[in-house]
């Protein structure tokens, strides 16, 4: 059997969502992220925010989130 690695990109970009996440984490602005990465506008990054709460929301019971704080 095999498997499919999907990666969520920004539409028309080569910028994972999962980075966007990561720099969240690591106390990053949205300024400070549209200042570094100019070809990104502020409606994207809200859209990955949410995004990724819609699945957090579907994947609730089995999301495990390491123990690194």
């Amino acid at each position: 059997m095999s498997y499919v690695k999907i990666v969520f990109v920004i539409k028309g970009m080569r910028i994972k969502v999962s980075f966007i996440l990561e720099l969240i984490f690591f106390e990053w602005t949205i300024d400070q992220i549209l200042q570094e990465y100019k070809h990104l506008s502020r409606e994207q990054i809200i859209v990955c925010l949410i995004y990724a709460g819609h699945i957090v929301d579907i994947h609730k019971e089995e999301v495990k989130i390491p123990n690194i704080i």
